[in-house]
């Protein structure tokens, strides 16, 4: 199995430039970059039985076969988990998938959206893998989402009958998938992470003749052939007086910023509510936190600190039951 380690770099800029928009006064938005490669997928094979899957194998498949002119239906997913900041704008998204072997001309190929869980299990398909393997426990079957648990409530898959992006596939090599409803899809998933089923990969299935395309899976040898997905995304700060914000974080100041030690933590409160404050990085990963603390209407003032943490940009978040204020905090 392969690991889903995050990468992400800002695009275009120096750090004092950085620093310098950042810390304006005016509302931002800091771009950055994240490469994610599938956290699993699987390929459903055409059978009345169900009983055919391939979890662990090097390939995926989609399109119709020759043979018994059966479908194939490739299955994807991306972990987006903690990768990408809450509140964070998805830009555009580009999926990457290697086509490494046709029994077709150019035929279109489809991402559509998942509308169920699914599973990926231990079946590994022989050979060319083309016929799959019995699957396994867990597994996703052209009749069970997990084999044999669940079934899905149309045989063949649940997914959405629109593609959020398709493009032709011929010759063997990489191919890109991107577009607006692929990144708001992406976006959705960012928002309701329990709605990530990833999508299905439908060669075309309504030729007449063969259009089966074998795609190099996530369990590949080789690395660079794994599916992936880049994401490019915003995360907008801004300062209160050029924000609507939430009148219980009136005045909100964090200093000194750059901090080097201690980040002090002063506002206004409009009314009695718990509040939480804490520091993430810009993978929306918690660092620092004063945890939760009841406060009475007036001024409120904390002290969180940042001893140990390595020098970065990180984004202070106060928020309570009904609201949240973000700012960018540099510490040295």
């Amino acid at each position: 199995m392969s690991s889903n380690f995050p990468v992400v770099s800002f695009k275009g800029m120096v750090l004092p430039l950085v620093l310098s928009i950042l810390l304006g006064t005016g509302e931002t938005l800091a771009q950055s970059k994240i490469d994610l490669i599938a956290s699993k997928d699987n390929t459903l094979y055409e059978q009345a039985a169900g009983g055919i899957s391939n979890g662990s194998g090097e390939f995926l498949f989609a399109g119709r076969t020759s043979s018994a002119a059966e479908l194939r239906r490739g299955l994807i997913q991306f972990d987006l988990g903690l990768a990408i900041p809450a509140g964070a704008r998805i830009d555009s998204a580009v999926v990457t998938l290697r086509m490494s072997k046709s029994v077709a001309g150019t035929n279109s190929v489809g991402l559509h959206r998942m509308l169920a869980n699914w599973g990926e299990s231990t079946s590994d398909a022989p050979g060319e893998e083309g016929s799959g393997a019995p699957a396994a426990t867990g597994d996703a079957t052209w009749t069970h989402s997990m084999h044999t648990s669940t079934a899905w409530s149309t045989v063949g898959g649940q997914f959405e009958s629109e593609s959020d992006a398709s493009r032709n596939v011929g010759n063997t090599g990489f191919y890109s998938w991107r577009g607006a409803a692929l990144a708001a899809t992406v976006q959705s998933w960012l928002e309701n992470p329990s709605s990530n089923f990833g999508w299905a990969i439908l060669g075309d299935e309504q030729a007449s003749s063969r259009t089966t395309k074998r795609f190099d899976s996530r369990e590949n040898s080789v690395a660079i052939n794994r599916p992936k997905i880049s994401i490019y995304y915003s995360v907008g700060v801004g300062t209160e007086e050029e924000r609507a914000v939430p009148t219980s974080f009136a005045n909100l100041t964090a200093y000194p910023n750059p901090v080097s030690g201690s980040l002090h933590i002063r506002f206004e409160s409009s009314g009695s509510e718990t509040v939480q404050m804490e520091l993430v990085d810009m993978l929306g990963r918690r660092v620092s936190s004063l945890g939760s603390h009841a406060k009475i209407a007036g001024l409120q003032e904390y002290t969180l600190p940042t001893n140990g943490m390595h020098p970065g940009i990180y984004i202070l978040r106060v928020s309570n039951p009904s609201n949240q204020i973000s700012k960018i905090v540099v510490v040295q």
